[in-house]
Formats: structure tokens, C-alpha cells, sequence
């Protein structure tokens, strides 16, 4: 019998052409064609103040002391609410005691939800054929409502953005029995 559960947390980073977030079967395809490539794909660390809001949501906040040394006020300031992506040169592996999402500087994207299994959500940001053209990606966070981090990475070597692409990030955490 499995008796724990487990967050496995995933960045996919991929160039495009397409000026908005592709659909999973999206880009697939077009990955499968040749119309996108992987550009990145590595592990991220759900951090303390992550697991905590994961159980404050699941007991409704009830009772429920501060989380990451911020207070909320509904179960909504405990959903990701943002991805930062940061480019700074020598970023730092996060731990899971970080309580800040020090990436500096710094982009803020809103995300897309799917869910791409019954037991995986996966959030989805996209930077624009046009925007953020000559900077290098190395970090990337999600960010509840209420601006606790619940999730961070590095982006190793970082990746530069050109104009000839989008770039879209794909940060999923699947859960699962150990």
C-alpha cells in the first residue's frame, strides 16, 4: 500500500512562432513538425511556503496562521496568481526556505491553467515575438495571488531571446503516490 504523496515540479521552456500560449496538442504538433523546439527543461523545487499554502487550501484557510510571513484572506490568495522570470547572470539554486522571489531583473507574466493528466496542473506564460527581445532567461517563479512564492527554478545555461521567436514557458507539478 502507498501511503505518501508526492509534488514533482517540471519548466519546459520552448521557442515558437506562435503569438499566444499553445494548447498541449498545440504544441505537440508542432514540435513534432519542427515548428517549435525545447529550449530548456529541467526540475523545479516547491518551497516551504508553497507546502504550506497547499495545506492551508486544502483545509479551506481555517484557522490558518500566515504563510511565508504574508496573511490572505481567502483560499483564492492561495492560487498562483503569476510567473516572474528573471535573467540574472549568476542566479542562485533555490532552497526551500526562500521566501522571496528575488529575481532581479525581472519579467511578470500572467499565466494560463491546463490540466494535462487528472493528478498534473500546469501553468503556462508566454513572452511575445516582440517583447523582451536580447535578454537571457536563467530564473523562473510562480507566485500565489497574495505574492507568497510557491515554486522556483533556474534556467542553466540561461537562454537568450531573440526576435525571431516567442518563447513560452510550461511549469507543471504532477502528484503522485511513492
Amino acid at each position: 500500500m502507498h501511503n505518501h504523496i508526492g509534488f514533482k515540479g517540471e519548466l519546459t521552456v520552448i521557442e515558437h512562432q506562435a503569438e499566444r500560449v499553445l494548447t498541449p496538442l498545440e504544441l505537440e504538433h508542432a514540435l513534432a513538425c519542427g515548428d517549435a523546439r525545447v529550449i530548456a527543461k529541467t526540475s523545479n523545487l516547491i518551497l516551504d511556503s508553497g507546502l504550506s499554502a497547499l495545506s492551508r487550501f486544502l483545509g479551506n484557510n481555517a484557522g490558518a496562521p500566515l504563510v511565508g510571513g504574508v496573511g490572505f484572506s481567502s483560499t483564492d490568495d492561495l492560487t498562483v496568481g503569476e510567473m516572474l522570470i528573471g535573467n540574472h547572470p549568476s542566479p542562485q539554486e533555490p532552497t526551500a526556505q526562500d521566501t522571496t522571489a528575488a529575481l532581479s531583473p525581472r519579467l511578470t507574466l500572467p499565466v494560463t491553467v491546463t490540466y494535462p493528466t487528472e493528478t498534473s496542473i500546469q501553468f503556462e506564460a508566454l513572452v511575445a515575438i516582440s517583447e523582451s527581445n536580447g535578454i537571457s532567461f536563467s530564473e523562473e517563479a510562480l507566485i500565489l495571488r497574495n505574492g507568497v512564492i510557491f515554486a522556483k527554478t533556474t534556467i542553466t545555461p540561461p537562454k537568450l531571446k531573440t526576435s525571431a521567436n516567442a518563447v513560452q514557458f510550461n511549469h507543471r507539478i504532477s502528484i503522485g503516490r511513492l
